[in-house]
């Protein structure tokens, strides 16, 4: 993987998603979505998820290198 894919991904996974996240589950609520804690839950899921693949993909990186 190139560090410019990583970088991406990293931005992605640790500063989009989390705000994004944070930004949805407020507007459904001010909305009363029914559903709302359900999108919020997947949500954070895949934000997790993916936060959690670019950590390994970090230590595999530095470990490699060292």
């Amino acid at each position: 993987m190139s560090n410019k894919v990583y970088d991406i991904l990293k931005i992605i996974a640790l500063i989009i998603l989390p705000a994004l996240t944070a930004c949805t589950g407020t507007i459904l609520e001010a909305l009363n979505v029914s559903c709302s804690g359900v999108v919020v839950t997947i949500m954070t899921a895949i934000s997790t998820c993916l936060g959690t693949i670019v950590s390994k993909l970090s230590s595999d990186y530095k470990k490699k290198n060292n």
